[in-house]
């Protein structure tokens, strides 16, 4: 759900004028209970948790008992030994326990802010006394020290032997607590009253009029609380942590932790960023080669009318065929790059705004991006050129020569010499302009052979019926009757 849809639940007048950013989202998540196995384990089970929560409940159903309670939360002690705080940048002001001498600290902090929750709480103490007794720290008694002095040897030996318990008890409280401090952002206690005034509803469905006043006013500032903390996203090695993103780093954490290794959160979010670029990079490709097609169709319609204008207008020259082709090359190439473009941007705009900003991995990507484009860009021409420009071109040829032919029939009579040497002139101009535009559509020596082959066939029928018109024209010109020349006089008087 929603962080605002959360916050609207139980609204809190102190977060009135609080801003919620409207795509924050609130996921809940109910770890495995602890003790059934040992520290380790609990340890692995709540360390994947912790890393990606922005807060952390743990609840507790009884009076105040510091040892076990410190014993528990020992275990995300553990958890975040597991964590190279060093590559998990996020530095935050660090909580100081009252008996701490320092002011503060800056301090990398692996876990988001803990809240303690005392549940049914009908206990002596209030937060403030509870706080005291499970973060102040404790004296550690010296076994080595004889306070008063007198006694006997045994009894000196007894209190040095208690001493040395509550040595060792305080200082592992200690150690706890001063773990906990510098693990979460900030650590708060909530004492909340049974949810009813009578002990014997609790057995019952819980409506809103059993629900006690008290415990209604409590789980509010409880949730306004967690709403104030929630507002800023969590960080994972100082990178806002999303639900795809989760779904990459958890598995990726907890592959680690079953290795017994230290969870490295710069590695692992630079893993998962490789992985959204892999998958962003795969989506741009198949993007590229949709544009290199599109491109290719529009081109094939587009270029159609130019194409058919060179072959009416060409000459025995081939004039207007190169220009046509290079023409509708151009149309090829523009509307390539247009679809290009717009994709790479697309690209270069989803990776800044969602995967990285690092210029480096971008610019590598955008290079990797082009030089797979070049590939679709050249197989797009290379299609242009075979399944477009080829036709034109033999179409071409063809026109060519029956442009000379007629160019040619214009001129006639004349002697069958000078007709096979233009026929063959134009043929071996011809024949150059195939072979050129036969590798630019990776055709086969074959193809082109028989290309040629027809080609050659087709000239060698257009100079014989051109040697047939131009004797006709020679024997039409001997049979032509003497018409006697007459001169007109005009004599003027």
């Amino acid at each position: 759900m929603t962080l605002k849809s959360f916050s609207a639940i139980d609204p809190d007048e102190a977060n009135e004028n609080l801003k919620i950013p409207s795509h924050i989202k609130v996921g809940f998540v109910d770890a495995e209970g602890q003790g059934d196995r040992d520290t380790a384990y609990d340890a692995r089970i709540a360390c994947p948790i912790l890393l990606s929560a922005r807060c952390v409940l743990f609840n507790w159903r009884d009076s105040l008992q510091k040892d076990r309670i410190l014993d528990l939360l020992g275990v995300m002690c553990r958890a975040a030994n597991s964590v190279n705080n060093d590559t998990n940048k996020s530095p935050v002001k660090r909580r100081v326990s009252r008996t701490d001498s320092t002011e503060s600290d800056t301090v990398t902090k692996p876990f988001g802010h803990l809240h303690i929750v005392f549940r049914d709480w009908n206990f002596d103490g209030d937060r403030a006394s509870v706080e005291s007794q499970l973060f102040d720290l404790e004296e550690e008694y010296n076994p080595n020290k004889d306070n008063d002095g007198e006694g006997s040897e045994q009894s000196r030996g007894q209190r040095k032997s208690i001493a040395g318990a509550r040595l060792t008890n305080a200082a592992k409280r200690n150690a706890v607590r001063k773990q906990l401090v510098v693990a979460f952002e900030s650590i708060t206690v909530w004492l909340m009253p049974p949810p009813t005034e009578r002990t014997k509803d609790l057995k019952k469905i819980l409506t809103d009029d059993l629900i006690s006043e008290d415990f209604t006013e409590a789980l509010k500032s409880l949730r306004s609380c967690l709403v104030q903390q929630c507002t800023t996203p969590r960080l994972f090695a100082n990178q806002e942590v999303t639900g795809p993103r989760l779904s990459f780093l958890i598995p990726k954490v907890v592959d680690t932790l079953n290795k017994n290794e230290l969870v490295l959160p710069s590695s692992a979010y630079e893993a998962m960023v490789r992985t959204e670029l892999d998958s962003a990079s795969k989506i741009a490709k198949l993007a590229l080669r949709d544009a290199c097609n599109l491109a290719l169709e529009k081109s094939s319609t587009s270029t159609a009318d130019i194409l058919k204008t060179a072959l009416d207008q060409t000459t025995g020259r081939g004039a207007f065929l190169r220009g046509a082709r290079d023409q509708a090359s151009a149309v090829l190439d523009q509307e390539i790059n247009a679809g290009l473009t717009s994709i790479v941007d697309l690209f270069k705009a989803e990776m800044i705004s969602n995967i990285t900003e690092d210029r480096a991995i971008l610019e590598e990507e955008l290079t990797k991006l082009q030089e797979s484009s070049a590939e679709d860009v050249s197989k797009a021409k290379v299609s242009f050129n075979r399944t477009i420009l080829w036709p034109f071109s033999l179409s071409g040829a063809r026109a060519r020569l029956e442009a000379l032919c007629r160019e040619l029939t214009d001129d006639l009579p004349k002697p069958e010499e000078e007709l096979q040497k233009a026929m063959d002139e134009c043929l071996g101009a011809t024949k150059l302009t195939l072979k050129v535009d036969a590798e630019q559509a990776d055709l086969s020596n074959v193809e082109l052979e028989n290309a040629i082959s027809s080609i050659s066939d087709r000239a060698t029928l257009l100079i014989q019926e051109l040697f047939e018109t131009n004797k006709q024209i020679k024997a039409d010109k001997r049979i032509l009757p003497q018409v006697p020349s007459v001169t007109a006089c005009c004599i003027v008087s």
